[in-house]
């Protein structure tokens, strides 16, 4: 969990930013149903760090830990973030930092499977000649996810 953020509140994101993704329910809907049953000023602060973009609750926790640093630095946190070879899709980054051509991932167990790991490669590949820096994220190294970008960013 991101430090600073109640877990209660990092679930509450990772749920709004589930139902805006695949339901395209709206910040103003969810007020609405929201009115009168739960706390506004809460669902605010929620509001506010979810995002339409996030594939999946990792995905959330991982934004809101990029977020952490991203900010510190008055840097732009770009989600959802295409990158094209001429005119061919290569990837769609999970989160990148434009300016500098870095591109952040989070690979869930999918990734683990032969098949995706050579289409991971080749997409590394293609990333590198595009002259991006690519970073992968898993499960198991979420609890670097913020000194390890403080030292990239920093160096």
């Amino acid at each position: 969990m991101p430090d600073g953020l109640d877990p209660l509140l990092v679930r509450a994101v990772q749920l709004v930013d589930c139902v805006r993704r695949h339901l395209q329910v709206s910040p103003d809907a969810l007020l609405e149903a929201a009115w009168g049953r739960v706390d506004r000023p809460w669902l605010l602060k929620v509001l506010n760090l979810s995002s339409r973009f996030a594939d999946s609750p990792r995905e959330t926790e991982l934004r809101l830990l990029l977020q952490t640093v991203t900010k510190a630095r008055q840097l732009e946190l770009g989600e959802q973030v295409p990158v094209y070879r001429g005119r061919r899709l290569v990837t769609t980054f999970d989160f990148a930092i434009e300016p500098l051509n870095l591109g952040i991932m989070y690979d869930g167990q999918h990734h683990w499977e032969y098949d995706q790991r050579q289409k991971d490669a080749r997409i590394n590949l293609d990333l590198a000649l595009e002259g991006w820096t690519v970073v992968r994220f898993a499960a198991a190294t979420f609890h670097v996810v913020v000194p390890r970008m403080v030292e990239l960013l920093d160096r």
